[in-house]
């Protein structure tokens, strides 16, 4: 394993166990200078469902992390295999060269089926592997920092993509780039895809954060380019959702972009 690879390896590792602080378990914890041995951890999706990822020794520039759904004894084996060929699908779409499990997870979770209600459901004797699944709208933050944002053909699909997606947020060009973007879960993390398959010379999801409203002015009519830093700040300071929180919101930006 590269030492670069074990870096990006380790980042988003520290990145998934933010994004699912009570729902990340170590199954094999890579040990510090044994670069051979490859993590393995798992990410509890609902009460029925959990994944396991190992990360080889090429991820991410090279190889594509290795998963499997995990299913509770309840689930019919036709769901089963249904589910886990379509896990599979959604991984073969990505290609090596970039770290993605801040954006294949929440894209798998979305495919699980969502229970009305745990309760008449049949006793399993497999673990419980969370409770994290929601029917109702998820809505998500996401800081994205990149090397710099320079191109226009970039800046102007960043400005469209956004609209397209339904998102609000700001888009900072120059060195060092800065995006960050709201909306519905399933838009924000669409909006990261196509941003990953852009050529780039760095480019990460620094910081993720979910809710059930939004906080962020526009409704929806997409991201504002700004020149600055500092007008992304005073832009989250006056969010909808008053001084507080919107104070919260700028130094959370800040704090993912590691900026003091």
């Amino acid at each position: 394993m590269a030492e670069d690879d074990k870096q990006q390896q380790d980042n988003e590792i520290l990145l998934l166990q933010g994004m699912y602080p009570e729902e990340f378990y170590w199954i094999e914890k890579q040990e510090s200078k044994n670069l051979k041995q490859c993590p393995k951890f798992g990410i509890r999706l609902t009460s029925d469902y959990a994944l396991t990822i190992t990360l080889p020794p090429g991820y991410p520039s090279v190889e594509l992390p290795r998963m499997f759904l995990e299913c509770g004894e309840t689930v019919a084996r036709t769901e089963r295999e249904k589910l886990r060929a379509e896990v599979k699908s959604e991984l073969d779409k990505f290609q090596p060269g970039f770290p993605l499990l801040d954006t294949l997870i929440p894209t798998i979770s979305s495919l699980l089926p969502c229970k009305p209600s745990e309760q008449g459901a049949k006793q399993d004797t497999t673990p419980q592997v969370g409770n994290s699944a929601t029917c109702q709208q998820t809505i998500s933050r996401a800081v994205i920092w990149s090397h710099h944002i320079r191109s226009p053909h970039k800046r102007r699909d960043i400005v469209t993509w956004s609209k397209e997606l339904r998102l609000d947020g700001f888009s900072r060009p120059g060195w060092p780039g800065a995006v960050i973007v709201e909306g519905d879960q399933r838009n924000v993390h669409e909006f990261i895809v196509r941003l990953k398959g852009l050529t780039w010379q760095a480019l990460q999801v620094r910081g993720e954060e979910s809710g059930t409203e939004r906080l962020l002015e526009g409704g929806g009519k997409g991201v504002t380019e700004v020149e600055a830093i500092g007008e992304i700040v005073t832009g989250l300071k006056e969010c909808r959702a008053g001084p507080a929180e919107g104070q919260r919101l700028a130094e959370w930006f800040l704090e993912e972009m590691k900026i003091k």
